[in-house]
């Protein structure tokens, strides 16, 4: 019965036994499956924050036997993993090791400029050699400059210059670049704002076509059409040839290579401008040169740095003049004196007489008030007649000074280039003004011969008889006196 007993109790504990080593495989295993989760789980992070597209694990699908997936609660409690040998990797000091070196490569490239094909860009010569020349550019490589380039353009080592940009790598890896061709870009850009602002250029005319001329200008051939060439009459087109021209932008295409110009325009704008700048510096008193542009009776027309201004009759000469064309002649070149301007109508009146001796500085010395003198009647007024003492000196008599009568009409006592004999009155040098009278004239001359007449006749006539008797009365008187004086 003990025995039995023994047996049972032996079997009991060989089953307790197993149990126990079978509870802890089970929880060993549950410790490992613990473990390879949480490693799954690190993974998952890395690979999110490091590469979304690497392949998931395959033991995440991994199954447990269902065995050893359902641990008792007491026996279930897992060991904490050794962590020594396990590196954790730490994703936010990973993305800022990467962004270090990618924040010194991006300073590093701003450090550089980009360019493209058509750029015109400044650099400075580094090297010069027979097949081009390098330039600094501050780009990843140098520019180039071809020999052709070198020979049109007179450059030295250190010379800052502009160029354009042909090709962004050449056979060598270099920029190719174009100082001829960034020259032309910027003359186009000239002519284009010349367009836009419709400013005042030069041309210069290389030769006459049948519809108009052509030109040059900024190194570009350009073409005048004859309807905007500006023209004196008879004047031909073949007479531009080889001058320089002003003109105006009117049409300008870069893709087709065309530039329309006009001369015209570009002639008004000038004499404007030149107009402006004439009545600016323009002063009364002044003495300028000029050409005779044209006559008209009542003056001269004449031109003075594409101003025309007018000699009036009066201002021509001294003299009485009648016919300008006597005076002077079309295309005569002289020198003018400026007598009037006007600034708000823009004209100006010059004088000729005003730069020759005037006569009225001798007045003075050959005139005097009282003396009596020939005078040629030259013109009528109704408050008298004007004549001439000499060429340039002219007086006035007035109506009531030409007759002791009453003068109803002067041409009734003179007429015109009559000389006659004239009285001065009065001398105004400041005004260039005598007055004369032909009635005082004729009467100091009447009075000069009634005063002789009254000479002649207040002396007795002598006869012989008279001759005798005074001769012998003074004798007799010569005969008395002794007695008494002795």
């Amino acid at each position: 019965m003990e025995e039995e007993i023994f047996d049972q109790n032996k079997n009991t504990e060989s089953l307790s036994g197993t149990q126990i080593r079978s509870l802890k495989e089970r929880a060993e295993l549950t410790e490992l499956d613990a473990l390879i989760e949480e490693t799954l789980k690190e993974s998952k992070i890395l690979q999110t924050n490091s590469s979304p597209t690497i392949e998931e694990s395959p033991l995440v699908g991994t199954k447990l036997s269902g065995i050893y997936s359902n641990p008792s609660p007491k026996d279930a409690s897992p060991k904490p993993l050794p962590t020594q040998n396990i590196e954790q990797k730490n994703p936010e000091s990973e993305q800022s090791s990467k962004q270090v070196p990618e924040k010194k490569l991006d300073e590093y490239d701003k450090t550089f400029k980009t360019y493209k094909i058509g750029d015109i860009i400044k650099g400075k010569v580094v090297s010069l050699s027979q097949t081009g020349a390098l330039v600094d550019i501050n780009y990843q490589t140098d520019g180039f400059l071809n020999a052709e380039e070198i020979s049109q353009t007179q450059i030295n080592v250190g010379d800052t210059i502009e160029a354009s940009i042909i090709s962004l790598s050449n056979k060598e890896g270099y920029v190719e670049l174009s100082v001829k061709k960034a020259n032309a870009e910027k003359m186009w850009n000239k002519l284009y704002e010349a367009f836009s602002s419709k400013s005042l250029l030069e041309a210069k005319v290389s030769s006459a076509v049948g519809g108009g001329l052509i030109a040059e200008i900024y190194g570009f051939r350009s073409f005048i059409p004859a309807s905007q060439v500006f023209r004196q009459p008879n004047q031909q087109l073949s007479d531009f040839v080889g001058k320089t021209l002003p003109v105006k932008v009117i049409e300008i295409d870069k893709k087709q290579n065309k530039i329309i110009l006009s001369h015209k325009q570009g002639s008004y704008e000038l004499r404007k401008k030149e107009k402006e700048n004439f009545f600016e510096q323009i002063q009364v008193g002044q003495i300028l040169r000029g050409k005779v542009s044209n006559i008209k009776k009542f003056g001269v027309f004449v031109n003075v740095n594409g101003i025309e201004g007018l000699i009036h009759l009066n201002d021509l000469s001294w003299k009485r003049i009648s016919d300008p064309a006597k005076v002077v002649s079309i295309g005569q070149e002289l020198d003018v004196f400026v007598v009037g301007i006007d600034k708000e109508q823009k004209r100006v009146s010059f004088g000729l007489k005003q730069l020759q001796p005037t006569p009225w500085d001798k007045v003075p010395e050959k005139y005097k008030e009282g003396q009596i003198v020939d005078v040629k009647i030259m013109r009528f007024a109704k408050f008298g007649v004007f004549a001439e003492l000499e060429e340039g000196v002219e007086g006035l008599i007035h109506n009531s000074e030409l007759s002791a009568k009453e003068v109803r009409n002067p041409l009734d006592v003179v007429k015109a280039g009559e000389i006659v004999k004239a009285k001065i009155l009065r001398i105004d040098l400041q005004n260039q003004k005598i007055a004369l009278s032909i009635k005082q004239a004729e009467m100091e001359e009447q009075k000069s011969q009634l005063e002789q007449l009254q000479n002649n006749s207040s002396q007795p006539k002598i006869t012989i008889g008279d001759a005798i008797g005074n001769s012998i009365k003074e004798q007799l008187s010569n005969q008395n006196e002794f007695p008494q004086n002795s």
